[in-house]
């Protein structure tokens, strides 16, 4: 009777000692997944629910809604229903995480240029940040978020201009991104960009106000066939630009004469 009451008690022990683990894991991942995206972002956003695999390193971000900044007519910047992550849980104790597998569904974002002619995207925080600084190459030695492989999905744009006048001039672009891939990240702002980029390209907005070059900027190392076809369309829009650039050059030269 005695080795059962200790064979029980050792159970019990076990069990409280397992929750624990996986309670304070639980704990620490919701965490550091707020903490790295208020980071990346820099303006208000919302989670509906986190869901933590209790015996699989997985993670499930339901119903995440990014707000407009202040200045801008509007309630939300961005609607993600999804976003699902496989990681590894060592790295977790070292305040960083290793993502070998990221998918992030995007349902809508909504591009505002108010007023004044300011995009609402330019107040994201990892747009707004000077990419080439040598405080952004300090902290990207501090590698705090890395990512193997993100598949992207994006069902449509929304772009609203206020600078027209008082009504708005308002269009639907349904890009329809889907699983594209994307390969070695190595921070959250630069899951940023690459949406930002990518849904810029596709939706054909390249002159709505934000520095293509900029957001661009020290994403080089990034692979995959989403990568490629977002390169494709950066080289053509820099064709674009420099042709129209000297077309103009060539007029000046004729009203030069």
């Amino acid at each position: 009777m005695k080795i059962k009451k200790v064979l029980k008690w050792i159970s019990i022990s076990v069990v409280i000692i397992i929750t624990a683990l996986l309670l304070g894991k639980s704990v620490l991942i919701k965490h550091a997944v707020q903490v790295g995206i208020k980071k990346a972002i820099g303006i208000n956003t919302s989670i509906d629910k986190i869901n933590i695999g209790l015996f699989q390193s997985t993670i499930q971000i339901k119903g995440l809604t990014i707000y407009n900044p202040e200045g801008f007519k509007g309630e939300t910047l961005a609607k993600v229903p999804l976003i699902y992550l496989d990681y590894e849980p060592g790295p977790l104790l070292h305040h960083k995480m290793h993502c070998t597998k990221m998918k992030i569904n995007v349902n809508e974002i909504t591009i505002v240029r108010n007023e004044i002619g300011e995009v609402n995207l330019n107040r994201l925080k990892s747009i707004a940040e000077e990419t080439g600084s040598p405080q952004k190459a300090k902290k990207k030695k501090e590698t705090e978020v890395k990512i193997d492989k993100l598949i992207l999905t994006v069902d449509h744009v929304k772009f609203v201009d206020y600078s027209k006048g008082e009504r708005p001039k308002q269009l639907t672009i349904p890009i329809a991104l889907n699983r594209e891939e994307f390969k070695n990240l190595n921070s959250t702002e630069e899951i940023i960009r690459v949406i930002v980029l990518k849904t810029i390209v596709s939706a054909g907005l390249y002159n709505i106000g934000i520095s293509i070059d900029k957001v661009s900027t020290g994403l080089e190392h990034i692979g995959g066939k989403g990568m490629e076809t977002l390169k494709q369309g950066l080289e053509k829009y820099n064709k674009n630009v420099k042709s129209k650039i000297h077309k103009f050059l060539e007029r000046l030269k004729i009203f030069g004469n």
